[in-house]
This record gives C-alpha cells, structure tokens and sequence, in this order.
C-alpha cells in the first residue's frame, strides 16, 4: 500500500495552519477549506488508475464509524490514501443501527460490496486520550467505559444484522499516539504491538485475535495495520505536546464529502444521517467557542456544509447518484439548520464575528468542490 500513502500528517498541518496565519479579509477560513478541497481533486483525479490498481488487488470494502472529533483521522492514523475507508461520523460514534437514514446507507454499502462479489470490513470507534484523562471523547463526557461498551454492543448488532458478509472490529483509539487497538475473540492487536513485525506477521497475529475471518480480508486489513504500527512509532519517537493533543478545531462539517478536510485537528465532522443532528451542531460550536472567544483576535472559525452530486463511481460509492439541484437544496438546508441552532445555543460564538458559513456541493466522481454561498455568519 506505499504507493497510496498520505502525505506526512505534519505537512498537512502546517498547510492548513498556513492559511490561518496569512489571512486577511472576512473569507480567510473559508479560503483554507476551499484550498484544501482543490488539493484534495487534483490528488484524487491523479490517482485514480493507482486506486483501480489497488482495489483489484484488495477487493474488501472498509468503513469507519468513528466520532466527529478533528483528531481521529483514519487515513493519517494508516498512513493509507484517502478513498480508501467510507466514513460515517457522529457525535462519540454514538450510532444506532435503527437510524432509518443510517440504516439504509450502511446497508447499501454492505450490498454494493456483495455485488462486487466481496466481503465488508467496518472498524467501529471510539477513542480516548491516554496522557489525559481529560482530552478524551466529549460525547461520552470521558467516560471510555460507556463508549465502549456502546462500540461493542453496536459491532455485535451489526454482526448480528448482516452476518458473514460483514466483519464488524471494535476498534479503540488512542489520540495521543494514534494508536489503534482492534479488539477479537483472541484477544487485542493494536498498531503499538506490531512495531517490529512484517506484513506476513502481521496477517498471522490477525488470524490469531480473529479466527475464522475470511482469508482476503486478512489480506486487506494488514495494510492498514501495518501503516498504524508505522504511525505509532514515528510518535513514539517525537510525541505530541499537550498543546497538540487538545482540540484545535475551527471547521463545523455537516453533510457527507469531507475528504477534502485533509489537515489533521482541523474539522468537527458530522454525517447528516443523524436523527440528532442539532445535539451534534450546538457540542461542536460550544467546542469552538471556548477556543474562539477570548484573546486569539484573529483565530476564525466557519460552518461548511457539503454533499455529493453526479454519478457515483468507485467500490465506495453506496448510494445512488443525486441530482446537483437536489444536493444543493440539502446543503443550504443544513446550513440554515445549523445556522439557527448555533444563534440560539452559542450566542457568544454567533455574536463574535469571527464565524463564517461556506455552503457547497461536491461533484463525487472527480471530488470537485463548488462553492454555493458563503460570508460572515450573523
């Protein structure tokens, strides 16, 4: 998989911060998504022959239901190209599987993988941060035992509901080193244990801490794995700071398409599968509004919304093409939803005149972002 790793996670921070420092006029927050978003394409289209090449030679659809939290970042976590995961976010991972619009998302998903003749490999999350207690998962108020016991009662019902066609991994995360800890029948493998070991025996410590999962998923999963235990030693090596491991957000997303949002720490993502999507909105503000509100003048914050149009390609594709028209009326309604639900909760965040709105549509079969409305929020 080297040849479709991520640029260095540092790197991509350093643009997107780039952005912030250089800002001048009201749309400097809304310029770093949209340049953002432009590289995001221009990689993306470059690399399609590369993702065809690897999806014939690792056939398995992965998905991730994981938090809205800027920090759990898949691809930077894997060292692995993004398109390569579906993901589903909500607040502390907190989906239920009798969420109609979830339900059948995720279930076409789980049959496009089955008309491709291949298995579904889904990574349930939840995280918590090892070097405070406090940094953790603010949708659980902290509490890693609740979240995981939620993770693994949701993993068993998908089990449950889709049977040998879908491999369902309750998977922890830890934000301080990007560890991953994928939790078996056999026991635990995380990316900390598997430093020192090659890709042959990693598929072997998979087999042991997950009998009887099918061959090639073993075969797809290691990848992953693999680019983790890379992850984890390069932060082993140089840590974070504890300035680093706090949230540092300044994007509120809602909608789907956040594959352009390629800077670690930089975004709440939110998928609108959610029945309670204005919970979701008003705990990301109130996140940004405590680190907006004071002394950073400068430091600007925006509400994107985004959703697909056009038609669909790809194996992680998994729902019908949507008309432009029809993904731009959703957009500027969950704009004005999320608009009306932070002008009521976060009155010092709306009154701050640091927050911005961006409203966009992007074109799914090359990752285009086209800019609907944007400007000043209040």
């Amino acid at each position: 998989m080297s040849e479709n790793k991520t640029e260095d996670s540092g790197k991509r921070r350093g643009q997107a911060r780039q952005f912030a420092a250089d800002e001048s006029g009201e749309a400097g927050i809304n310029e770093q998504v949209v340049a953002l978003y432009q590289r995001h394409s221009e990689l993306f289209q470059r690399d399609e022959a590369q993702r065809r090449r690897y999806f014939e030679r690792h056939p398995t659809f992965f998905g991730c239901l994981k938090c809205m939290d800027g920090r759990v970042e898949f691809p930077t976590m894997t060292k692995t190209a993004r398109g390569l995961v579906k993901p589903y976010r909500a607040v502390g991972g907190r989906f239920e599987l009798f969420w109609p619009a979830f339900q059948r998302s995720f279930a076409l998903w789980v049959k496009q993988a089955i008309t491709h003749d291949a298995h579904s490999c889904v990574f349930v999350t939840c995280h918590f941060c090892s070097q405070r207690h406090d940094l953790g998962c603010k949708g659980w108020n902290n509490d890693v035992v609740a979240a995981r016991g939620h993770m693994e009662k949701l993993a068993r019902q998908m089990t449950e509901d889709f049977g040998e066609q879908l491999v369902a991994i309750p998977t922890t995360v830890d934000t301080a080193f990007d560890n991953l800890v994928l939790h078996g029948p056999g026991g635990d493998i995380s990316g900390d244990l598997l430093q020192a070991l090659d890709l042959a025996s990693i598929r072997d410590e998979i087999r042991r801490v997950f009998p009887g999962i099918p061959s090639q998923v073993i075969e797809d999963l290691a990848p992953f794995l693999h680019g983790n235990a890379e992850r984890v030693a390069e932060l082993r090596a140089n840590p974070r700071s504890g300035r680093e491991m706090e949230h540092d957000e300044r994007v509120i997303a809602i909608g789907e398409g956040f594959d352009g949002l390629a800077a670690e720490n930089f975004a709440l993502m939110n998928s609108d599968v959610n029945p309670n999507l204005d919970a979701a909105v008003v705990l990301a503000a109130k996140m940004i509004e405590k680190k907006l509100v004071g002394p950073a003048k400068d430091a600007q914050a925006t509400v994107f919304t985004n959703i697909y149009y056009g038609n669909r390609r790809g194996i992680l594709s998994s729902l019908p093409a949507m008309d432009k028209k029809c993904a731009v009326r959703r957009a500027r309604g969950l704009q004005e939803f999320a608009q009306m639900h932070i002008r009521q909760h976060c009155p010092a965040l709306w009154n701050s005149g640091r927050l911005y709105f961006l409203t966009g549509v992007t074109r799914e079969p090359t990752r285009e972002l086209e800019v609907i409305e944007q400007g000043l929020a209040g």
